[in-house]
């Protein structure tokens, strides 16, 4: 598991990474490029995610409160229904 808990990440290039299980919480990663990203059970509570690109990204058992999604490019991207 990869801490980046309040790590600054904003518009970094992240395509097709794996971050499972990672600890991004209340990490900024604004406008970052998260394409195709596999996000499975990470913890993203409290991150900036506004204006990032999440298309095809696995957020599937993701932890989501308090993230902000604002303007994020979601098509296609995997989550959990509840």
């Amino acid at each position: 598991n990869v801490n980046l808990e309040r790590a600054n990440l904003s518009e970094s290039n992240m395509c097709k990474a794996n971050l499972r299980q990672a600890n991004l919480r209340n990490a900024n990663l604004m406008k970052a490029n998260l394409f195709g990203a596999v996000l499975y059970e990470a913890d993203l509570r409290g991150a900036n995610l506004s204006h990032s690109n999440l298309r095809n990204a696995d957020l599937r058992k993701a932890k989501l409160d308090g993230t902000d999604l604002t303007k994020a490019i979601v098509i296609g991207a995997a989550f959990d229904v509840k």
